[in-house]
């Protein structure tokens, strides 16, 4: 064990049950991180934040909340810049807690979640997808707090799509752009399901870390949801999008024209059913 970064009673005080011990363990990690990032020392970094994963993965539910916070905090430590190329370790650990049965695990997973979208701002589009997917089931969480944190999530994410959607690059794309390991992913022309070429105005598109075609498949598959919590988190995306006259949402109505006519039916709330009618009119 003796290449591990993490002194062992760090983990120790990282998994008490008391909420302030790891909070003060967690500061010390960051002081750790940065530490290693003034050195430019990645790879303790990377050590780091394995540790941290693994105990995300395999510790009883308090090292689990310790190790999500202390993710938090080492995100903080990087910065806006640096956490770019480790974001990916970073959430992918925090994405698989939001499934854990304890309430309280979800709970400081959507903490972490807006402790590091606000340190990573742009850059957290490019997990755009897996966010909303996660947001969409939390809305409609059973345990209040969980519920109202995700909700305080929600609102960070809308804030960084209106800023950032339409012209954000990612660090990482950029870089691979310069090195030339870059793969466009949208070419000149793409193809439709009956196979006409369909001419694309801005190749450069797939640089953005946002992609708003990319999406639609997610979100259509949402879009069928019988929660009524999770009906109104969708409108409220879909008035959010429509806002944003650059990304055109309009192109794409007739795929939604059949979830939201079905959000005015089956006996739906009324307030469902008023802001479904507000935001048809709105695209019509």
């Amino acid at each position: 064990m003796g290449d591990r970064v993490l002194d062992p009673s760090l983990v120790k005080d990282l998994s008490n049950h008391i909420y302030e011990k790891r909070k003060a363990t967690a500061f010390q990690i960051e002081s750790l991180t940065k530490a290693a990032l003034a050195r430019n020392d990645s790879q303790t970094i990377n050590k780091i934040i394995g540790e941290l994963a693994d105990l995300t993965n395999e510790g009883t539910n308090s090292a689990k909340m310790g190790a999500i916070t202390a993710l938090g905090s080492v995100s903080v430590a990087l910065g806006s810049f640096a956490i770019a190329y480790f974001l990916q370790d970073i959430i992918k650990p925090i994405f698989a807690t939001f499934k854990d049965t304890d309430a309280r695990v979800r709970y400081y997973a959507c903490e972490s979640l807006y402790n590091i979208a606000k340190i990573a701002r742009g850059e957290i589009l490019l997990y755009f997808n897996e966010i909303f997917d996660i947001l969409c089931i939390l809305v409609s969480d059973s345990e209040s707090s969980v519920k109202n944190a995700a909700d305080i999530l929600d609102r960070l994410i809308k804030d960084i799509v209106s800023a950032k959607a339409t012209n954000y690059v990612s660090i990482i794309q950029e870089q691979e752009q310069k090195d030339g390991t870059h793969k466009p992913g949208i070419q000149s022309h793409l193809i439709n399901a009956n196979g006409v070429a369909i001419q694309v105005n801005h190749p450069q598109d797939s640089l953005k870390a946002f992609s708003l075609p990319k999406f639609i498949p997610t979100l259509l598959e949402r879009m069928y949801v019988i929660d009524p919590f999770a009906k109104k988190f969708l409108i409220g995306w879909l008035e959010l999008f429509d806002d944003i006259p650059s990304l055109e949402l309009i192109t794409f109505l007739p795929n939604l024209l059949d979830p939201l006519i079905k959000f005015l039916m089956n006996n739906a709330p009324a307030d469902i059913r008023m802001d479904t009618e507000n935001l048809l009119n709105i695209f019509l």
